[in-house]
């Protein structure tokens, strides 16, 4: 079976003209490329590049920690964009695509396939007829994208029936789009992971065939399934965004997001109570790492463990002074702001120590969170579809 990524480069290169990719490190005010559509804002503002084309990008857009336990959530990923500078009506630019593409070469079945559109009626009714009872429509504004130039534009999702819910497999974003004309230009993102996860009845982006090996050893030293995929989704970005900063961690701009993912584990698997060379080993076993990751890994590890240390001391400190001491989120906040203690680590050691917790704090801070945007296909309300158990 060809790659989902063989199967797009394919397709694209029949169609479209190929673009150079963006740079994944930046200098300017986005410190990282976040979205294909970067660089090529180009083609929707000035005149004299009517036609398609198409990128294949690396892209990296911080998530919060809680939310990469999400199995289809990752801060990092490849991302193919298309775009379609030509004004014509969006149901004649996406009936191809989704047939051709979706169906023909991926063999994704038709009946598993859903389109999510703004509930503009000439839209709707537009949509129908490439799409028949697959059309479900929802408020406009909430899928009106912001772009940096004029015009209104708007989201039409796909998604593709997996167990009870839907994943969303591509955004289409019809570009300054014209209500009487019906005509718009065309931008969109494919999620080759998410593709390649359905394809294989993968039950998170992880476990699937590439990464299935990593996913297991990891499995056998964490207790969670969420806390196996919250370490891979922010070391594997941490990983390769070292392998394109020779400089490797510290206080300022890209060494300080790098910090940050790599404390976002640190700090998860303290709680845990996993020692995190452990981890660092599985991820040197499989992932093969390099003498600048291996030593940036170790470097964090002593450094943070270090501030963890004084964290408590400080905290310590901190609670003999204060006789009637309520542990509530403001004390928390105070204690992660002045002494660099992480929520979960300060309440621990609380816990430790004996001392009351309000009932809710604890329940808060554990990362739970599966928020895709999925939909139930008959109430066409959100619907988690991925879950771990």
């Amino acid at each position: 079976m060809l790659s989902v990524e063989q199967h797009l480069n394919t397709y694209f290169t029949k169609h479209a003209q190929l673009l150079p990719a963006s740079p994944l490190v930046r200098s300017e005010q986005h410190l990282f490329t976040f979205s294909p559509i970067q660089d090529v804002e180009y083609l929707y503002t000035e005149p004299g590049h009517p036609g398609q084309y198409f990128k294949r990008q690396v892209c990296f857009r911080h998530v919060y920690p809680s939310d990469t336990v999400n199995p289809l959530a990752t801060p990092l990923q490849v991302l193919y964009s298309y775009h379609d500078t030509q004004r014509q009506a969006p149901y004649q630019k996406l009936h191809n695509l989704l047939t051709t593409l979706l169906v023909n070469d991926l063999g994704f079945s038709i009946d598993d396939i859903y389109l999510i559109v703004p509930d503009i009626p000439n839209m709707v009714a537009g949509f129908k007829t490439i799409w028949s009872e697959h059309v479900m429509p929802i408020p406009a504004t909430r899928l009106h994208c912001k772009l940096p130039f004029a015009g209104d534009h708007y989201y039409v999702k796909v998604v593709v029936k997996y167990h009870a819910g839907l994943v969303t497999i591509a955004n289409f974003v019809l570009v300054a789009y014209n209500t009487v004309a019906d005509n718009c230009l065309l931008d969109s993102v494919f999620y080759p992971e998410r593709l390649t996860m359905l394809q294989q009845a993968g039950l998170s982006l992880y476990e699937v065939p590439t990464t299935q090996q990593l996913f297991t050893e990891l499995g056998a030293v964490l207790p969670t399934k969420q806390l196996v995929h919250l370490t891979i989704s922010e070391l594997t970005a941490a990983l390769t965004l070292l392998e394109q900063l020779p400089t490797g961690t510290g206080a300022k701009k890209h060494a300080y997001t790098l910090r940050r993912l790599i404390r976002n584990v640190l700090t998860e698997l303290m709680a845990a109570e996993i020692d995190p060379q452990v981890i660092w080993d599985v991820f040197a076993h499989v992932a093969q790492l390099n003498a600048h990751q291996t030593a940036s890994l170790q470097q964090e590890l002593v450094s943070f463990t270090k501030s963890i240390t004084h964290g408590e001391r400080q905290l310590s400190k901190y609670i003999r002074q204060q006789p009637d001491l309520q542990v509530d989120a403001t004390l928390l906040d105070r204690v992660y702001t002045s002494y660099g203690l992480p929520p979960v680590l300060a309440v621990k050691w609380l816990q430790a120590h004996k001392y009351a917790i309000e009932a809710t704090i604890p329940a808060k801070l554990v990362p739970h969170k599966n928020f895709a945007f999925n939909f139930d296909v008959t109430t066409n309300q959100y619907h988690n579809p991925l879950t771990y158990r």
